[in-house]
């Protein structure tokens, strides 16, 4: 059975994604990268972590994931809020190294950083009914 990551944000969508994957015979592992994620998520997957940012590539790879998808809502003021989230020192590499701090900058270093571990990025419109 192919494990799927689903990198979850705020709102409801992640719960949906979670769900059709597994439908789809998805090993669903998801992970709560910032506070304020759907409380129905951990019931709706095979394994639910609500960690540190800096310990998502650990814990996907930890699972046997071969596949991630990243849906929900994850606000730039989330991640820079000071206390929030503790990102550790392979977060703060990618952070300083991208140009500029847009949403769109942010998601393509996250999606690199995770294609170079060998983890495929996968269109979350794949997954939504």
């Amino acid at each position: 059975m192919e494990v799927l990551g689903v990198l979850s944000g705020v709102g409801h969508l992640p719960v949906e994604v979670a769900r059709s994957a597994k439908e789809l015979g998805y090993h669903v592992v998801a992970v709560g990268v910032v506070p304020g994620i759907d409380e129905e998520l951990p019931g709706s997957v095979d394994v639910y972590y609500d960690i540190n940012i800096g310990k998502i590539i650990s814990t996907l790879k930890k699972n046997k994931v071969t596949k991630v998808t990243m849906i929900g809502k994850v606000t730039k003021e989330v991640l820079y809020k000071a206390g929030r989230i503790v990102p550790d020192l392979r977060a703060i590499k990618i952070l300083a190294t991208i140009p500029d701090r847009k949403d769109d900058t942010i998601m393509n270093a996250i999606v690199k950083e995770l294609e170079d571990e060998g983890i495929e990025v996968m269109d979350q419109t794949l997954l939504i009914k």
